[in-house]
């Protein structure tokens, strides 16, 4: 597997590799811009964004990606990421709260 992936690499043209990276930056730039707006309306989903806009959000990452191939889009240039509604500290809260009594 390692050697497909070094060969992957080595034929990559340097133009489309640079090409992928700067879209991931541009759309990770989007994500953080609009992440306020974008966690109120897709709240505990995974959202994939492609050309600076979202094109996909699910709960399920698998559905996201599945989605992103078979729209024929280059999973490495299509930001994917989970926006959590809640904090790390109130699900901490949460569950301990959730476990019975006496353990």
């Amino acid at each position: 597997m390692v050697e497909n992936l070094e060969k992957s690499l080595f034929d990559c043209e340097p133009e489309k590799m640079s090409l992928g990276i700067g879209e991931l930056q541009r759309n990770i730039n989007f994500f953080e811009k609009n992440y306020a707006h974008l966690r109120q309306l897709y709240g505990e989903e995974w959202v994939a964004i492609f050309n600076q806009r979202v094109i996909l959000h699910d709960r399920s990452y698998v559905r996201v990606l599945k989605s992103l191939r078979g729209l024929g889009i280059n999973t490495e240039s299509a930001y994917r990421q989970f926006l959590e509604t809640k904090s790390r500290t109130q699900m901490l809260q949460e569950a301990v709260l959730s476990l019975p009594v006496g353990i």
